[in-house]
């Protein structure tokens, strides 16, 4: 996938989490955002997504 289609992607998920957080948003942000190098900004993003699966509080 392309730099442009992956930075797509990000804002994609980004805008969902925006309006709907779920888990499978943010574990895909996390993918979207590990492929383009941005690690620390996946990690969190894979943080958020194991919170939200236990029904912890999100941080942004």
């Amino acid at each position: 996938m392309s730099q442009d289609k992956l930075e797509a992607a990000a804002s994609t998920y980004r805008r969902r989490i925006r309006n709907q957080p779920s888990v499978a948003a943010y574990a895909e942000l996390a993918r979207v955002l590990a492929r383009l190098g941005h690690h620390d900004a996946a990690r969190r993003a894979r943080v958020n997504a194991k919170a939200m699966r236990h029904g912890k509080k999100v941080v942004q």
